[in-house]
C-alpha cells in the first residue's frame, strides 16, 4: 500500500470536490470563495459523504501501516512541498510583464494551457479578481516573466505556494548561458538580436527571445500578438555595414552566431607615417585608421583624391557605406568644402530611410578639433575598407 500516495490524495480531496461541485464563481480563478456559494444541501450531504470516505481510508491506512501521528504530519508535510513542484498551467490568455504588476511593461504574450515552471512569488502585486499573487515563471518555449497567480493552476492564493520562494527575498538568477566559444578569426563581432528585432520588427516592442536552448536557429521576435524569425544576416549588415553576413560558430548554441565580411579586404601598400596635416581631417582619418589597423595607409592628395588614390595603392574601396572604414566624401557633399572631407566610420545604422554613418572626425569644428556626426549615406561618398 502506497500510505505517501494514499495521504497526498486525503490532504488534497477537498480542493478537488471544491472544483468539481462549486460553481465557477467558486474556482481559483473567480476568488476560491467557499463559504459563499457551496452551502446547499445536496453539497452539505456530499461534504459530509467525503469527510466519511476520508475517514475511512485514513483507518485502513493507519491499521494497515500502524505509523504514528508524527509520522501522519510528516506526510502531510511531504505532500503539501511536493505540490509546487512541477509544472503547472494557465487557465487563460496572459501577458507575460517584466514585473509583478500590470504597470510593467509587457514581455510577451501566451495563450490558455501554455505550461510554465514557476520559479518564485510576489504578494501584494496588483491584484486581479482578488488575488494579489504574481509567478515569476518560464514557459517551455523560453519565455521568462511575471503573470498573475488568477490564471494559473498553482496551488495558491495570496500566499506562497509550497516550497515556493518569495522573489523580493532572494532574486532569482537567470540560467547562464552556455559559455561561446572564442570568436573565429574571421569575425568582426557578435550579433545583438535585441536590436535585430527593434530594426526588424520596429515600433512593435518586441524581445528577442531564445525558444530552444539548444538550437541555434530558434531565435524570434516575440510580442503578445505571438513569435516571428530573426533575419541575422540582415542583422550583421545593419549593424556592421554592408558587407556584413552571418556565420555561426555551433549549431545547437544559440549564443554562437557572430558576423563575418563577406567581401574581401584588401590589405594595400602602406608607410610608416601619419602622411596628413596636422590638425587636419585627413590627419584625424589617418589616425583613426592607424588605431584600428596598426598601419598607416600610403594614400594621398587632398581629401576628394583619397578613394582613387587608395584604390591605387591595392586598398579595397567600395560606394555602399561600411563600418571600419574612412568615409571620402566629395567636395559639397554633407557640407564637405571644395578640398573635401574624410571621417572614420564607428557604425552604419540601418532607418526606414536609409543608411546613415556614425562618423568621429577631425577639423569639423575647429583645427585639430576631434568631433562626431552622424549623417546619411549618399551618392558622392565612398569607403577605404580597413582590414
Amino acid at each position: 500500500m502506497n500510505v505517501k500516495g494514499i495521504a497526498s490524495r486525503l490532504i488534497y480531496e477537498p480542493h478537488r470536490w471544491i472544483g468539481r461541485q462549486c460553481s465557477a464563481s467558486q474556482t481559483k480563478e473567480h476568488g476560491m470563495n467557499q463559504n459563499v456559494q457551496c452551502r446547499a444541501t445536496a453539497q452539505t450531504a456530499k461534504t459530509v459523504e467525503t469527510r466519511q470516505t476520508r475517514a475511512i481510508l485514513l483507518r485502513r491506512v493507519v491499521a494497515g501501516v500502524a505509523v504514528s501521528a508524527v509520522g501522519v504530519a510528516a506526510l502531510v508535510v511531504g505532500a503539501q512541498s511536493a505540490a509546487a513542484a512541477g509544472t503547472f498551467t494557465t487557465t487563460g490568455s496572459v501577458n507575460v510583464r517584466s514585473g509583478p504588476g500590470t504597470n510593467y511593461g509587457i514581455v510577451a504574450g501566451e495563450p490558455s494551457g501554455a505550461n510554465f515552471s514557476l520559479i518564485c512569488q510576489w504578494q501584494n502585486g496588483t491584484s486581479v479578481g482578488g488575488n494579489a499573487t504574481w509567478d515569476r515563471v518560464q514557459f517551455g518555449n523560453g519565455v521568462t516573466g511575471a503573470i498573475s497567480d488568477y490564471w494559473t493552476t498553482t496551488p495558491s492564493w495570496n500566499s506562497f505556494a509550497p516550497g515556493t520562494g518569495d522573489c523580493n527575498a532572494t532574486p532569482p538568477a537567470a540560467p547562464a548561458p552556455p559559455p561561446p566559444p572564442p570568436p573565429p578569426s574571421n569575425s568582426i563581432g557578435g550579433v545583438n538580436m535585441q536590436v535585430a528585432c527593434d530594426t526588424q520588427y520596429a515600433g512593435q516592442g518586441r524581445a528577442a527571445v531564445v525558444l530552444d536552448q539548444h538550437n541555434a536557429y530558434s531565435w524570434a521576435c516575440s510580442s503578445p500578438s505571438g513569435t516571428t524569425g530573426i533575419n541575422v544576416n540582415q542583422a550583421c549588415s545593419t549593424q556592421y555595414g554592408y558587407g556584413a553576413t552571418s556565420g555561426l560558430a555551433n549549431a545547437s548554441n544559440p549564443y554562437t552566431w557572430f558576423c563575418r565580411w563577406s567581401i574581401t579586404r584588401a590589405r594595400g601598400t602602406t608607410r610608416s607615417y601619419n602622411g596628413g596635416y596636422a590638425g587636419q581631417c585627413t590627419f584625424g582619418a589617418h589616425a583613426k585608421f592607424h588605431d584600428a589597423t596598426g598601419v598607416y595607409g600610403a594614400w594621398s592628395g587632398n581629401a576628394w583624391q583619397w578613394s582613387a588614390s587608395a584604390r591605387n595603392n591595392g586598398w579595397t574601396v567600395v560606394n555602399d557605406a561600411q563600418a571600419r572604414a574612412i568615409v571620402v566624401f566629395q567636395p559639397g557633399v554633407q557640407g564637405a568644402s571644395k578640398w573635401g572631407h574624410v571621417a572614420w566610420v564607428d557604425s552604419v545604422e540601418q532607418r526606414s530611410d536609409g543608411l546613415y554613418i556614425h562618423i568621429t572626425e577631425m577639423n569639423w569644428r575647429g583645427l585639430g578639433v576631434w568631433s562626431t556626426r552622424v549623417v546619411k549615406d549618399i551618392a558622392g561618398t565612398s569607403y577605404i575598407l580597413a582590414p
